[in-house]
């Protein structure tokens, strides 16, 4: 089935997804997407066509336009804490995005089922996160949706590592460090590990956020912080 009339839900699906993770495509084979058995539709959804996306900002903007609003025209952060959507939304997806050549979930488990809030991996998951991106942050978000549908660059981890995080300052902070406006482009030296990449930013913040709260300090004010480790990546902007 290539079309679905709404968006759908797992009812129980962490144990419907390992079993999935474990045993591959020829399991979900023998299970219908809609089956009331396993899925429920996900109310004021819309009529949803699978087709070939060939980045993660397209795919983001399509699946956003599906997504219930409210009277504002908003989406409620809470379907993102939906993990039955995004399961399902991941095996409707699994042979674009997850699958290897022997029909096997390539990765980890929480690129493919997603993880709580709380939690460390949050960011991972390869569909909910680009959609959460477009829609907290929009544009100021591209660099982050750069890499194939397939892969979960560190940056992305890194610079959503903590919930103080969460937030536009932030996102535009680590963008104007690491994103290349006249290339459109990361700069070189963001998916190492040395001297101001995005994992040191990332160590550099728990230091900080023990004596400064950073969801409320302005972009210059995080800058003032940052150790000289950092220069060659400022000086590059």
């Amino acid at each position: 089935m290539s079309k679905y009339d709404c968006l759908y839900e797992i009812k129980d699906p962490e144990p419907l997804m390992k079993d999935v993770f474990e045993k591959g495509f020829n399991f979900l084979k023998t299970i219908k997407l809609t089956d009331k058995k396993y899925f429920n539709p996900v109310d004021n959804t819309a009529e949803f066509e699978i087709k070939e996306f060939t980045n993660k900002t397209d795919l983001a903007e399509s699946i956003l336009q599906l997504l219930p609003k409210d009277s504002d025209n908003d989406i409620d952060e809470k379907i993102f804490t939906n993990k039955g959507l995004w399961s399902w939304l991941a095996l409707v997806f699994i042979k674009q995005i997850y699958l290897d050549q022997n029909g096997k979930v390539k990765g980890e488990f929480f690129r493919f089922f997603p993880a709580d809030p709380s939690q460390r991996a949050y960011s991972r998951h390869l569909i909910r996160t680009p959609v959460w991106l477009k829609n907290k942050f929009g544009e100021k978000s591209d660099y982050l949706l750069l890499s194939p549908l397939d892969k979960s660059p560190e940056i992305v981890e890194s610079v959503l590592s903590q919930q103080d995080h969460w937030n536009k300052t932030w996102v535009s902070f680590a963008r104007k460090i690491y994103f290349d406006e006249n290339r459109g482009i990361l700069k070189r030296g963001t998916g190492g590990k040395g001297p101001g990449s995005p994992r040191r930013l990332n160590a550099f913040s728990d230091q900080f956020s023990i004596t400064y709260d950073l969801s409320v300090m302005t972009e210059d004010n995080l800058f003032k912080l940052l150790p000289d480790e950092f220069s060659d990546f400022i000086i590059s902007s």
